[in-house]
């Protein structure tokens, strides 16, 4: 539209002088360039010599110009149906080792005659690609991104943008990934839970794990997957107020069901403990871990140092009847009369035949003093050393 000049005069003192100038008859879609020159004059009785003006530092008469490219008309927009959301933290995804994730974004430019072209950011932090990329209008890329083990545990952005022939550009529109790991977890039964076994009767503990994954999933969307579990047996400890016998294997009578290495989730294994003759008084540390079907995590529950135990005290001076069992017997076998027995336990009404599984008291517990030693106590009692020694293994 021409030309048009101003002509200002500062004020000494006062801000920069703000002129604007109104430009009409744009085209949408093209593309303008835009030049301004200022000319800055001496005032009456300056002189300007080789372009610098005294008092006043001014340009010279011949003046200083700028130019600037201005696009009229409009960027490009995304299609929201099919492209990140405009929201701020950036939309997230969960995202799964093994498993490939896509996601296709599409813009179009509303001034004819344009062609998009859409590009991303963040790509190379995770290495994921585009694929598909469709330039014209409306355009559209596809995002693939296929996780792997060094993925695990971190939250990645990708930012779109939208770009025209014209280099005029859309805001970008982004999205957060996190990559899950694994995060198993015993869900029974509780750290602090203790149990208490009796001799000749069975007991059951079942271990219980499963794993939600850091993305905090349903188990079975997370088995589903791929992640899974497998619990397994660590170590035994035998527990008593003169030391602690550490065993990598079993106690003698237990057993744990299933299979090392076999991988579910959730999972449960069970421990089935008939504790024997000679474990009484004895308290049982049975310790287990997890292993993740990632192989990366060899653990049950950080605050117990990677493993997850329990505790099953077998009460002492006490048994209990199985299949054959009579009053008689037990008296024999513990070296006791079968009419003390009896006289013991009011809730058997039959010493010849008393019921499978019915607990048997073998005798009175003595709390010991500290100047109690174990001849006073046979003596006093009107029993042998190695009796006490036999109902009290863990004094041996």
């Amino acid at each position: 539209q021409g030309a048009a000049t101003f002509t200002v005069a500062p004020v000494a003192g006062s801000a920069p002088t703000h002129l604007s100038r109104t430009i009409a008859g744009l085209v949408p879609g093209n593309m303008y360039e835009i030049q301004v020159r200022a000319r800055g004059l001496p005032a009456p009785g300056e002189v300007c010599l080789k372009g610098v003006c005294t008092p006043l530092s001014l340009p010279s008469e011949y003046g200083l110009a700028a130019s600037g490219t201005i696009l009229y008309g409009s960027v490009p927009v995304w299609v929201n149906t099919s492209s990140p959301p405009d929201v701020n933290p950036p939309q997230l995804f969960k995202l799964f080792v093994g498993t490939l994730f896509q996601y296709t974004a599409r813009a179009l430019g509303v001034d004819a005659g344009q062609n998009i072209t859409i590009s991303a950011t963040g790509l190379t932090d995770c290495g994921a690609r585009l694929v598909d990329v469709e330039v014209g209008n409306p355009a559209a890329a596809t995002l693939r991104f296929d996780p792997d083990l060094r993925d695990m545990d971190k939250t990645f952005f990708i930012c779109f943008t939208a770009t025209d022939s014209l280099g005029a550009f859309s805001a970008p529109r982004c999205l957060r990934l996190l990559v899950a790991a694994p995060a198993p977890k015993f869900v029974s039964p509780s750290p602090a839970q203790e149990f208490v076994a009796t001799i000749g009767c069975p007991i059951n503990v079942d271990f219980t794990a499963h794993d939600e994954t850091t993305a905090i999933i349903p188990v079975e969307e997370a088995s589903q997957r791929g992640y899974r579990l497998s619990v397994g047996f660590v170590l035994s400890s035998a527990i008593s107020a003169y030391g602690t016998v550490t065993s990598f294997s079993l106690p003698e009578g237990s057993v744990f069901s299933g299979m090392d290495d076999v991988f579910t989730n959730p999972q449960t294994r069970r421990l089935t403990w008939t504790p024997i003759r000679g474990q009484e008084a004895f308290a049982y540390s049975f310790c287990v871990n997890v292993k993740d079907s990632l192989k990366v995590l060899n653990t049950a529950s950080g605050e117990l140092g990677g493993i997850f135990c329990v505790t099953m005290t077998v009460k002492r001076c006490s048994y209990c009847l199985r299949r054959g069992d009579s009053l008689h017997s037990v008296a024999n076998e513990w070296g006791t009369n079968w009419l003390n027995l009896w006289a013991g336990n009011s809730h058997i009404l039959n010493p010849s035949i008393p019921l499978s599984g019915t607990s048997v008291q073998l005798g009175p517990i003595l709390i010991t003093s500290v100047h109690d030693s174990l001849s006073g106590i046979a003596i006093r009692n009107g029993v042998s050393s190695e009796q006490i020694l036999a109902w009290n293994p863990d004094l041996a």
